[in-house]
């Protein structure tokens, strides 16, 4: 009897180890929807990405093309119009056919219907133009100087513009706001150092939109050091599985549910930087 108990736990490992299959799990990489762009003062064409999350080794492109667009204002008043629906497929971006300039004190959002699900995004007021004043140069860097609007929180985006393009994939250099220096009339951001004419552009925006590009740029940085080969570095990688929680103001329109991406309204006041002396 004692023989036959000290057999039991013995035979129960044999049991279990035979019964016992290794099970892999597999990583699940949902794939997710993402819509970004733009619109401002300026008299520009609207520029849209739309696109599909893909794994990080994925080849795949993560353009849609299939997707329909409509952009919307709605004036203070509250009369709401229809901008454009009328969009173009180039390059991967959805362009507008005609340019468009959004007004002061309007609001604007667009709506996206993919696969026949629908996506909106909040309304957002383009802001009264901060004009750019001056900028003010040293030896190792410019700066942009302005009037900040006082007893409100303001939120800015910098740009750089070398031979009319943006220095930057993600189309900004800056990201700001007023806390330290509200209401000052000789308020001041530090910009890119040049030694070539250039312009600039002094972007203001909603704060969700300035929750978002923070975020993006976080991304940003996360993916460049992962890979120093940053250079030609392409923006849809930026949504590649696993994002940085880059829910900007776009949501599913039957869950409310937010996905990624972001439509931000800007108020953008533009000058350009003539050298009177080459730098060394």
């Amino acid at each position: 009897m004692k023989k036959i108990l000290q057999l039991i736990p013995f035979c129960c490992c044999i049991v279990f180890f035979k019964c016992s299959t290794e099970i892999v799990l597999a990583p699940q990489n949902e794939p997710q929807y993402f819509i970004y762009g733009t619109l401002s003062n300026l008299n520009e064409l609207i520029r849209i990405e739309v696109g599909q999350t893909q794994p990080i080794n994925s080849t795949l492109d993560s353009a849609l093309e299939d997707v329909s667009l409509s952009v919307y204002q709605k004036t203070p008043a509250g009369e709401t119009t229809l901008l454009t629906s009328d969009f173009s497929f180039v390059d991967g971006v959805h362009l507008s056919q005609a340019s468009f300039q959004a007004e002061t004190g309007n609001y604007y959002w667009i709506e996206a219907n993919i696969k026949g699900e629908q996506y909106v995004s909040t309304p957002e007021q383009l802001k009264e133009i901060v004009e750019i004043t001056r900028i003010e140069e040293s030896q190792d860097y410019f700066q942009i100087v302005f009037s900040d609007p006082p007893n409100v929180s303001n939120y800015y985006i910098t740009s750089v513009i070398l031979n009319r393009e943006k220095t930057d994939f993600l189309d900004f250099d800056n990201i700001s706001n007023d806390l330290f220096f509200d209401g000052n009339e000789n308020a001041m951001i530090e910009i890119f150092n040049s030694d070539v004419e250039f312009e600039v552009e002094l972007a203001q925006i909603s704060a969700e939109s300035h929750q978002f590009y923070l975020k993006l740029l976080s991304q940003q940085f996360e993916n460049q050091l992962n890979d120093d080969l940053s250079i030609g570095f392409d923006p849809s990688e930026l949504f590649k599985v696993p994002p940085a929680n880059l829910n900007g103001n776009i949501y599913e329109a039957e869950t409310n549910k937010q996905v990624l991406g972001n439509f931000a309204v800007l108020s953008i006041s533009r000058t350009s930087i003539e050298l009177e002396d080459p730098r060394p």
